[in-house]
């Protein structure tokens, strides 16, 4: 049911727009979805596993607002950039920003990992030239990347972490092959570290 009122909502912005609205337009229907319920949003997103309802909504938003979104990944993780896709990091950007670029790292601290869990892999998640000065995203990014190959796919979670530490959520990612690569998709509302692990 959430994803239809959000998928309605989004119809009405996208076509309030028209075929080509001025920069200003653009930024007021951007604002309009950030007034959106967060939550709503981020659980539509997620069950939009063909990327062709709310999240074909949010790129075609995305499109329209002509922010460049890059990938840059730390050599370490063996993870190609080009691989990465994301949908809704452009609605995140600050005034007047041209691009945001998804930032993945490792974490400065190692994050406490439970004992139910193998093979883990740890991630910082950022996105430079978002307006939020805080983790917290304006609108929810759904992620797709290539699972480290360590990692067995369908055993794959994902552990989400708070600032202080302690695991906030455990996501259970999309899993879909592409090309001979497996990949995993969820959707987040802030960053921080991310941990990858297979559950045992």
């Amino acid at each position: 049911q959430a994803a239809q009122g959000i998928e309605s909502s989004l119809k009405e912005i996208l076509e309030g727009l028209g075929e080509s609205p001025n920069p200003d337009e653009v930024a007021a229907a951007v604002e309009v979805v950030k007034n959106l319920d967060k939550e709503e949003l981020r659980v539509a997103m997620a069950a939009d596993q063909e990327n062709d309802g709310v999240t074909a909504q949010i790129q075609e938003l995305e499109k329209k607002t002509g922010v460049t979104v890059k990938s840059s990944v730390e050599d370490d993780f063996g993870i190609d950039e080009k691989q990465i896709t994301l949908a809704g990091a452009a609605l995140n950007a600050g005034k007047d920003t041209a691009e945001v670029t998804f930032q993945v790292s490792k974490p400065e601290k190692e994050a406490v990992v439970p004992g139910v869990y193998e093979d883990t892999i740890q991630f910082d998640f950022q996105l430079e030239g978002a307006e939020e000065t805080t983790d917290e995203l304006a609108v929810p990014i759904k992620i797709t990347m290539p699972i480290p190959k360590d990692i067995t796919p369908e055993n794959l979670r994902i552990l989400h972490y708070s600032a202080d530490g302690e695991i906030e959520e455990i996501i259970l990612p999309y899993i879909h092959p592409k090309d001979d690569v497996w990949y995993a998709t969820f959707v987040v509302t802030h960053f921080s570290t991310f941990v990858f692990a297979e559950s045992k």
